[in-house]
């Protein structure tokens, strides 16, 4: 394949679907795409980025040359399934991870069409309709978790600090206790209210 500078374009809704990478690993990433140049193609489809936005930005920051590989997919949507099947498939892969990536990829399963709202899961059960409890357990199971857990997936991705979700990503916490911490510093003053 060759290597060339070129302009891609970037929808948001793929780009949302990649992993999330703290500063140490983007400046390792960095620091190889600067030393051996760009090794893995950018994935596109219809001259949109698909896979490799990090790596995209990286060469349009340094002006380093890189290949493209075409894509072909029906829909937004298929192109979004590939997406997510080359995620998961990386070994290593941390449970945490895992659910965060399938949470980000939920808007596709709701909706077939551009007009779709996003799924919104919480620690509410009770408020769930048919539908969407059926959701919440499919994107359970393509997890590989238990709904429970990606409900304290979801919270801890809404109200915790980078440094929780750092230490989660690492596996230096378990999802409960990142959860439990989080629960806690949101609702301290209830805490200290029912004590005093």
């Amino acid at each position: 394949m060759k290597k060339q500078m070129r302009e891609l374009r970037i929808d948001p809704d793929f780009q949302s679907l990649s992993p999330q990478m703290d500063a140490e690993e983007w400046m390792a990433l960095e620091d190889s795409i600067r030393a051996h140049g760009c090794v893995e193609p950018v994935a596109v489809w219809n001259k949109t980025i698909v896979d490799g936005h990090k790596r995209y930005a990286i060469c349009q920051k340094y002006g380093i040359p890189f290949a493209v590989q075409k894509m072909e997919f029906e829909s937004k949507n298929e192109a979004a399934r590939w997406i997510l099947g080359r995620l998961l498939s990386c070994p290593g892969m941390s449970k945490y991870e895992r659910a965060e990536i399938i949470l980000r990829y939920a808007p596709f399963l709701h909706k077939k069409t551009e007009q779709r709202k996003p799924i919104t899961l919480s620690a509410e059960s009770a408020r769930r309709g048919p539908k969407q409890g059926k959701t919440r357990e499919r994107l359970a199971r393509m997890a590989g978790v238990s709904h429970g857990t990606l409900d304290k997936v979801k919270y801890v991705g809404e109200y915790g600090d980078q440094v929780i979700i750092g230490k989660l990503r690492r596996g230096e916490l378990s999802i409960h206790r990142a959860f439990c911490i989080v629960w806690r510093q949101k609702n301290a003053w209830r805490l200290g209210g029912l004590s005093g």
